[in-house]
């Protein structure tokens, strides 16, 4: 059954190098009517209605420019692009979609065209983005759709090494069309793998700096007493008659072994001396071991650790699931917030278990008489402070908070997420005016500790004398009236 998407017409468009002679002749027999446009710096944005973008290589610089300037733009990012060349390309493979060799057989080329076009047919599928989605979501978004578009959804997104990136990998598409720093690009799909969107498979490790989470590491071996890196490997004896023990150079003289102290003849190992298993020395404070120290020096911020504090990040291509299929059908993204941060460090209730536990706790509190209380707990401005500041920000956010929350929280407190950003403490046997108290310490300590102010909201509860509102809280999740910071 032949897929009616494939059957349309399809617009095809070569961006051509102005120096090109031969592309036009080999590729308008093979696509007729295609739009030839020739130029040193084509502007792509003209092409709207192009639905299939072919790219002149004989100039590889050239038209390596031509592809990013093609998967930075919104219009195009997601549109197939084919690279045509008499040779094989190198450099270009990550952001195209079919190498297109004008020597190979004419079978071979029609077949990639028509890969071009199950691409451009899927396309259809994917709903116009709305004009008011947050410019960095509605491009996440389009990255989703251009994983979709490809291989049914089993496009794999690949790392590939790069020596200017923070974290020694990028993912090409990604580093040209969001241009997020690279470990914000990992930060972002470390969330859709955490949100089943993508599946990934780790295909290495990296040691980061625990200071500046940078891969710029010089491992070096120093001595274990004094830390000095002038240290050096020579042999040892020990001349068992007088005990003396020194280099072996000292008791070198001629084919002889005569020891500098006593000056005895050596004739037989084990008998007259033996040669320590200590043997690296230090030429600054002169002691002698076996195994040197390894220090990891970061040569961008200039911190030395041991490589037992290095952060070992896990380096993987990444997949689309199902889940990640229909988000990117429907043309969303699930919510990431502030309780994203506490997840690995909390064992945190879902919704529907802790509402089971706030009602019998609300009716412990009516029944025997005593307080407990609830709050509701967010950062109103965190999904701003995210983009304004980076990664750095957020891991000392999640760290200051976590530690925080351990400080005051009881084994018996129980922590719930009610949505992307806020985060539910179930406070048994805790008088409302102690939550209080406990919002107080946290504002002023955040305050103390963040130069960018964060903006908290709490709304506190007493169980036992809104139970009435709450039970509306229970069953519908309409807010009951409360006290608000």
């Amino acid at each position: 059954m032949t897929d009616s998407r494939v059957d349309k017409e399809f617009r095809f468009t070569l961006l051509a190098n102005p120096h090109s002679k031969l592309i036009s002749e080999e590729i308008e027999p093979v696509i007729p009517g295609i739009e030839i446009v020739q130029g040193e710096n084509i502007d792509a944005s003209r092409f709207l209605s192009t639905d299939i973008f072919l790219v002149d290589c004989v100039d590889p610089e050239w038209a390596l420019e031509q592809i990013k300037a093609l998967r930075k733009d919104e219009n195009h990012v997601i549109k197939p692009v084919g690279a045509l060349s008499q040779e094989p390309l190198n450099g270009q493979g990550d952001l195209i979609d079919e190498p297109l060799l004008l020597s190979a057989d004419r079978a071979q080329i029609l077949r990639q065209i028509e890969n071009l076009k199950k691409i451009s047919a899927e396309m259809v599928q994917f709903p116009v983005l709305p004009e008011g989605i947050e410019a960095n979501k509605r491009k996440e978004i389009l990255v989703l759709h251009y994983l979709a578009a490809r291989a049914g959804g089993r496009y794999a997104l690949r790392p590939k090494p790069d020596i200017s990136s923070s974290t020694g990998y990028i993912y090409p598409l990604l580093a040209h069309f969001l241009e997020y720093p690279s470990a914000q690009a990992h930060e972002m799909l470390d969330n859709w793998e955490k949100a089943k969107l993508l599946q990934g498979d780790v295909v290495d490790r990296i040691n980061l700096c625990p200071h500046c989470h940078r891969y710029n590491l010089n491992f070096r071996e120093v001595c274990p007493q004094c830390e000095s890196g002038r240290i050096q490997e020579e042999s040892t004896i020990h001349h068992f008659s007088c005990g003396y023990i020194g280099f072996e150079r000292d008791f070198t003289q001629g084919m002889k072994w005569i020891c500098p102290k006593c000056g005895k003849d050596l004739r037989h190992i084990g008998v007259d001396y033996d040669k320590p298993v200590d043997n690296i020395w230090c030429s600054d404070c002169h002691a002698n071991f076996s195994e040197p120290a390894v220090q990891c020096f970061c040569l961008h911020c200039q911190q030395v650790s041991p490589p037992s504090d290095l952060i070992v990040r896990p380096v993987a291509q990444y997949y689309l699931t199902n889940v990640g299929l229909r988000y990117a059908r429907n043309g969303v993204l699930p919510e990431f917030g502030f309780i994203d941060l506490l997840k690995d460090d909390f064992n945190l209730y879902d919704a529907k278990v802790f509402r089971e536990f706030l009602r019998v706790e609300t009716m412990r509190c009516r029944r025997y008489k005593y307080q407990s209380s609830l709050m509701l707990l967010q950062v109103e401005n965190f999904g701003e402070l995210w983009i304004q500041q980076g990664l750095d920000f957020v891991t000392k956010l999640r760290k200051e908070f976590i530690d925080l929350l351990k400080r005051e929280l009881r084994t018996t407190d129980l922590l719930s997420a009610l949505g992307g950003n806020e985060i539910a403490l179930l406070l048994t046997h805790t008088p409302v005016q102690q939550t209080d108290l406990i919002f107080d310490r946290l504002r002023r300590y955040f305050d103390s500790v963040f130069e960018h102010r964060l903006r908290l909201q709490c709304d506190r509860y007493d169980l036992s004398e809104q139970a009435s509102d709450l039970e509306r809280f229970l069953t519908n999740d309409s807010r009951p009236a409360s006290e608000s910071n």
